[in-house]
């Protein structure tokens, strides 16, 4: 049945219909319908009509050249059909994808493809063997749904350990936005409202310079500098660890930052500063060139590249876990709550802010790239100045009180 010169379809022994057309190649192609399905004739009809439209709408469009028979449209279907399931078999899951993603280079604001920092992937490593994989680790990458994230971020603890909630989430981000890139999922499933910012619940309160030096008077005498550095200067630790003679200019009162140390998982590892702006000279105030100058004659290694701390043993870089346990020591025997070195750098940029440095000021001695940092600095200066102020109120108040 149908029109003969184009297609038709006919109806088997069996009960099955047969239906065929004659394609633009001159050939028959055909389709059986078993009677073991539903409506075979209809099914064989809506085919016939469905493969001559397509042959009219090609022919209309001047681009017949593009037909192809329908049992190689059916092949390749198939096949595909077939590629997809295998790649969903084989799609990473979040624990192997994480695992390659450690060690991947990052393109930086240049364009330039770099490796991530050994302290970076040890963090990041951590983060996620405690706080992202047990939860997420065997889902497959493309079936993370945002209903997930966001059920995994509201089981974190949250109120005891919000920033190491929030820097799980920015690495959980940052691998599914990765893999964004790699064409493996088309949008990251990470949208939780206020999620993934540390700096903003990270809330350190400053020492004044006479707590700082305490601490310092603390610490093994040749290491007593080191303290200085980062609660006056506001140099970060690993910026200190890897000071050399080289980088100091006791003439000019400046010291020079274009490296720092960092922990490996093989040991120590000297990098470029955390960011461009990092690489910077920032001018000493005069009791520190007193005390850099004491330190070079009493404590640092001779030669341009001598470092001014190393351990004594190995004449390598301080290590890491005596350098931390030498000022939480120092800070207890000065009365002080134990405290880690970068509240000490925190220190030293808000007490410059709250002597009047100016916003550039403060990036170019912090050696931030951005202004935000700069913006909290001043912020807490102005909520100091306005503690100061207040206790001066009180004080007026008072004597106002007193009788003549």
């Amino acid at each position: 049945m149908g029109n003969p010169r184009r297609g038709g379809w006919t109806k088997l022994p069996s009960g099955s219909i047969r239906a065929y057309f004659v394609g633009p190649d001159g050939k028959r192609h055909f389709r059986t319908f078993s009677v073991r399905e539903h409506a075979p004739t209809a099914r064989a009809q809506e085919w016939l009509r469905t493969e001559l439209g397509f042959v009219d709408d090609l022919l209309t469009a001047g681009r017949l050249a593009e037909w192809t028979p329908p049992e190689d449209r059916a092949a390749a279907q198939r096949q595909a059909v077939a590629a997809e399931a295998d790649r969903r078999e084989h799609a990473p899951d979040l624990a192997a994808y994480a695992e390659a993603w450690l060690t991947r280079p990052y393109e930086n604001r240049r364009g330039e493809m770099v490796a991530k920092r050994p302290s970076y992937i040890r963090r990041a490593d951590s983060l996620l063997r405690l706080h992202i994989l047990p939860a997420l680790g065997s889902a497959k990458v493309e079936a993370i749904t945002p209903d997930q994230v966001r059920a995994w971020w509201q089981a974190l603890p949250l109120g005891e350990h919000r920033r190491t909630c929030d820097l799980a989430y920015g690495v959980l981000r940052s691998i599914l936005n990765t893999a964004v890139e790699d064409g493996l999922i088309e949008t990251s499933p990470c949208h939780v409202s206020k999620a993934g910012r540390p700096s903003e619940e990270r809330k350190v309160r400053a020492l004044d310079y006479g707590q700082v030096e305490a601490i310092a008077d603390h610490m093994p005498e040749r290491w007593r500098l080191a303290v200085l550095l980062a609660g006056w200067l506001g140099l970060r630790d690993g910026e200190i660890r890897e000071l050399r003679r080289k980088d100091i200019d006791l003439k000019a009162k400046t010291i020079t930052i274009s490296r720092q140390v960092t922990r490996g998982p093989g040991g120590p590892v000297v990098t470029d500063p955390k960011t461009e702006a990092g690489i910077r000279t920032v001018a000493m105030p005069a009791p520190l060139v007193d005390e850099v100058r004491q330190h070079l004659r009493d404590y640092a290694q001779i030669g341009p590249e001598g470092l001014l701390f190393y351990a004594v043993r190995s004449g390598q870089h301080a290590p890491d876990s005596p350098w931390r346990r030498a000022l939480a020591a120092a800070c207890e025997a000065a009365g002080l709550p134990p405290t880690s070195w970068h509240p000490l750098r925190h220190t030293a940029l808000t007490r410059l802010a709250l002597a009047g440095a100016t916003k550039r000021e403060l990036m170019a001695t912090a050696g931030h790239r951005d202004g935000r940092a700069a913006d909290r600095y001043q912020a807490l200066a102005a909520d100091h100045a306005a503690e100061v102020l207040d206790r001066v109120s009180d004080a007026i108040e008072a004597a106002r009180k007193k009788p003549a």
